[in-house]
């Protein structure tokens, strides 16, 4: 058998595969060689055509999907090798890109029903009342369950004077509206003991009936002197003015009995129904009937402007607000019984000439001087504290009402309006402009964003909005010397405005990659609508809690809840990733080889056509 050559021709351009067959005598059909035929290298100079290897090895061979070709048949070129530079940086560049997503921390935003264990949440708010003070101001809260709770007590929830000359203090927002939870025995009580002889003192005028024109001259004349702001249609005032004018006989006979002089001190009242009187009433803040306001020292009240920090900057429709000055009076609301209106008035009158006296003994440059001006100090706190003790407290016409109660998870409102249940209020000047200085829900968001964040949690708080969840959400801060705080004034042009303000609640979850749903970040976010309108009376609202000028805060929990959780890229995703680019750019790379090539060798044709 001979074996079948393959020959180069050496003169062709092109090395070409020749295969010459030797003429061989015809051989039985058991002796025949195989037809199929393979061209294998024998050396450099040329190939052999031989057999097909069979075996294992020629079956692998022949699933081969990427036969390659020698190297004397490949041709590079100047495209082809442009093209494998850019294509090998691009993958370069691709590959390192996804090795750094694979390190990344990403999120993956999922919509849940909202199963929270705890069916109550907490609302937190900080609101400014300029116009209405602390004596009145109450909240009430209400939900779809039928909860009611006026007058909200045993919450984290207080109120302080607002644009006081000094600190005057926080109290809770108590049962009885306007008082203190130190103060001790019945405030602003109705139930009169029996030592008032009715029959004497029901049509008795002990204490001075003054009016707009005298009020400024008898403040003057006297050194203390309680002043009772009163309607005749008020009930309330009805049962003290019997009350008031024994404690006026008592203040008189006690001056009488210790030698003071008869103008130290003095009740008096004032009829706020009267033409004459409506400006004074006015100008006195009066909002509730009784109002029992001390005058000392010829002041009638003190006025003082609000800092820009403490009120609203502008309208909630963008047009500057004039801050509103605020008068820091001292009110009454101990017992209505004549001995303690009396003892209060007589304290305040010691309280006063210790003032005096430490005063004038400071004036001594001398040591004895300075013993005698510092017992009078001690007299003067001592008469204060006692004066304190009977129901009395330094007040301004403005209040904050700051802190949080918990609400059922349900939808519900939260009030404030003026009420007392010992006071009929002046519903015509009651004034319901106010300030939002904070208002958020959950527990996250008072303190706003923790001082101090684990490394673990740091990615996670900073995918909280920076608005902590709403418009008001955000905790004030303080930057460069300035309050940093947003907040909207929400302006009544006219008595018996009404504002509500609608408030859709949805919860949100940021879920850390460690720790879970244990070291998850829980936020509540809403969307702020307001509005406001004017109540003509007889007042007649779907509305049973609104009786007047009043503040509403309407709340609605979405029952599905967000949650934004941190994820990492799988390494499986990484591997597929880099498969992929391995394919896409020699994918690519060869296409766009082939293109330009292609494209270059129809220009060199149609240019060698026209030459």
């Amino acid at each position: 058998m001979r074996r079948h050559e393959a020959r180069v021709t050496p003169a062709s351009p092109r090395p070409r595969l020749t295969l010459r067959r030797a003429q061989v005598p015809a051989a039985p059909d058991e002796a025949r060689p195989p037809s199929t035929m393979v061209a294998r290298r024998t050396s450099s100079a040329g190939f052999v055509a031989g057999a097909r290897p069979d075996g294992f090895v020629g079956a692998l061979r022949r699933a081969d999907y990427y036969k390659r070709l020698p190297l004397e048949l490949a041709e590079g070129s100047v495209v082809g090798g442009a093209v494998s530079v850019v294509a090998t940086a691009a993958f370069a560049a691709l590959l390192v890109a996804q090795t750094r997503a694979l390190r990344q921390v990403g999120t993956r935003t999922d919509i849940v029903v909202d199963h929270e264990p705890d069916r109550r949440f907490q609302v937190n708010f900080k609101l400014e009342l300029p116009e209405l003070s602390c004596e009145w101001a109450t909240v009430d809260v209400v939900d779809a369950l039928g909860a009611r709770r006026f007058n909200v007590t045993g919450e984290q929830l207080y109120k302080h004077a607002m644009g006081a000359s000094h600190y005057l203090g926080v109290e809770h927002v108590t049962e009885n509206a306007g008082t203190k939870g130190s103060n001790t025995g019945s405030i602003d009580d109705d139930s009169h003991d029996l030592t008032t002889d009715l029959d004497a003192y029901g049509d008795a005028r002990v204490a001075y009936e003054i009016t707009a024109a005298t009020f400024d001259r008898m403040v003057a004349a006297h050194r203390v002197l309680l002043v009772n702001f009163h309607a005749p249609w008020c009930s309330h005032c009805t049962a003290l003015r019997p009350v008031f004018e024994h404690a006026a006989d008592l203040v008189r006979q006690d001056l009488k009995t210790s030698g003071t002089a008869r103008l130290a001190a003095a009740l008096a009242s004032v009829d706020c129904t009267l033409d004459a009187n409506a400006r004074l009433c006015a100008e006195q803040k009066v909002q509730a009937f009784p109002t029992l306001r001390l005058y000392r020292g010829g002041k009638n009240g003190e006025t003082h402007s609000l800092s820009g920090n403490d009120f609203g900057r502008s309208k909630s429709d963008g047009s500057q607000q004039e801050l509103p000055r605020q008068l820091q009076f001292e009110a009454y609301h101990g017992a209505r019984r004549a001995e303690d209106i009396a003892a209060y008035v007589r304290e305040a009158l010691d309280e006063t000439l210790a003032e005096a006296d430490a005063r004038h003994e400071s004036s001594y440059d001398d040591d004895e001087g300075r013993k005698r001006a510092a017992a009078a100090e001690r007299r003067a706190a001592s008469a204060a504290g006692a004066k304190r003790a009977l129901g009395g407290a330094i007040r301004t016409s403005g209040c904050v009402i700051d802190g949080s109660v918990r609400v059922n998870r349900v939808p519900g409102a939260i009030y404030v309006t003026p009420h007392s249940a010992r006071h009929a209020i002046n519903a015509e000047l009651v004034n319901m402009t106010h300030a939002v200085k904070h208002l958020s829900f959950g527990r996250h968001v008072p303190g706003g964003r923790p001082s101090f964040v684990p490394r673990a949690l740091r990615g996670t708080w900073s995918r909280v909005p920076k608005d902590m969840g709403g418009r008001f959400a955000r905790a004030s801060t303080v930057t460069g010397g300035k309050r940093d705080e947003t907040s909207d004034t929400f302006v009544s042009d006219a008595p018996f405005t009404v504002h509500e303000h609608h408030l859709h609640v949805v919860g949100r979850t940021f879920e850390p990659l460690e720790g879970g749903a244990d070291a998850a970040v829980r936020l509540y976010e809403y969307t702020f609508n307001s509005n406001r309108f004017v109540l003509e009376p007889p007042f007649d609202t779907d509305d049973s809690r609104i009786d007047g000028a009043s503040i509403k805060f309407s709340f609605d929990i979405s029952p599905m809840r967000v949650v934004v959780k941190e994820t990492k890229k799988p390494f499986l995703d990484w591997c597929l990733g880099v498969c992929a680019l391995v394919g896409g750019v020699y994918t690519c790379s060869g296409l766009l080889t082939a293109a330009l090539e292609n494209g270059a060798s129809a220009v060199k044709r149609r240019i060698g056509k026209h030459a």
